[in-house]
């Protein structure tokens, strides 16, 4: 029996609240060493991190050549967040089509 599976792959995230956090992401058609980078002109990317009834949004910025993203939240969204563990969505739109792309939890513990 065949199976479509879309649920978003797990990357979790750890940090002290009050720094930047930055995750750089590759977007490939494949795995391993049958990876490609595939043109990302035409998509568009949004990340969030979820904490409690507080949303933020990251800065996101792609380079088309080398099909990556960078997602940024600033060390004052994360301070405002503040200690916890949270959630966090990186979601990829082409077209009219949205899918969540990466996930996980948004773990931040004070600084010491």
């Amino acid at each position: 029996m065949a199976e479509l599976n879309l649920l978003p792959s797990t990357l979790n995230i750890e940090c002290v609240a009050g720094d930047d956090v930055v995750v750089e992401i590759t977007i490939t058609k494949g795995t391993g060493c049958n990876s490609s980078v595939i043109d990302i002109t035409n998509l568009t990317f949004a990340a969030v991190l979820v904490a409690g009834s507080q949303s933020f949004s990251a800065t996101v910025a792609k380079d088309v050549p080398t099909g990556k993203v960078t997602v940024t939240w600033s060390d004052s969204q994360t301070l405002s967040a503040g200690p916890g563990s949270w959630k966090w969505y990186f979601t990829v739109t082409d077209g009219t089509i949205t899918r969540t792309r990466l996930s996980g939890s948004f773990t931040e513990v004070a600084r010491a």
